[in-house]
């Protein structure tokens, strides 16, 4: 059986102004949407449980990790290709680079100028020996 719900009377004075006093059913309503709402609720919590633990999500997952993993791997290997690249770049620039100085270098006058260098310092130290025997060679001439 339903509950009724008990019928209400209202006895308005002459003087007062009617109003309208609706009767209490939007409570039933209200909890009626409320029920529906949370049975809506539960169904979609457990239709996405449902697909989250589904065959196809984990393969679709798994699928997308192989296919980042495999980008992945391709630009490493595009990076490791451009730095190998550029180092063996630079590489044959220096070589160039040391060819060409090696070419343009005057190595007469290289050999000139090292070899005067040479023997201004052996004559320095020539000249130290020279003098370093003359001052041993003083005292004894004065001690005799």
């Amino acid at each position: 059986m339903q509950e009724q719900e008990p019928i209400k009377i209202v006895i308005q004075d002459e003087n007062e102004e009617a109003t309208f006093v609706p009767e209490p059913r939007g409570n039933r309503i209200k909890e009626q949407a409320g029920k529906l709402g949370k049975q809506a609720a539960r169904g979609a919590g457990n239709a996405a449980k449902k697909v989250w633990q589904s065959d196809v999500r984990k393969k679709a997952t798994a699928g997308v990790a192989r296919g980042v993993g495999k980008v992945a791997a391709k630009g490493g290997e595009v990076v490791h290709r451009a730095v190998v690249k550029t180092a063996e770049k630079q590489a044959r620039e220096r070589v160039e680079a040391t060819k060409t100085r090696i070419k343009e270098t005057d190595w007469k006058a290289e050999a000139q100028t090292g070899t005067v260098k040479g023997l201004r310092w052996l004559s320095q130290k020539i000249g130290d020996l020279a003098e370093r025997l003359t001052k041993e060679k003083e005292p004894q001439q004065t001690g005799q």
